[in-house]
């Protein structure tokens, strides 16, 4: 991988360009869309299911 300094800017971030073979392109997409998953894991872990509004989903679509 080859990275090269584009551009300081004045609040000190920086603009950078990033040249990636295909190997290593499908690497970062791959972790990317693991670290996605999982954020998207933890984040559903913080829900919870409370109320007695709440149909029974285990008849949900059924009709009597």
């Amino acid at each position: 991988m080859q990275v090269n300094l584009i551009k300081e800017h004045e609040d000190g971030s920086a603009t950078y360009q990033f040249d990636l073979t295909a190997d290593e392109a499908q690497s970062l997409l791959t972790f990317g869309i693991l670290e996605a998953i999982k954020a998207g894991l933890r984040e559903g872990e913080r829900l919870t299911v409370e109320g007695d509004e709440l149909e029974n989903i285990s008849r949900a679509g059924l009709s009597d």
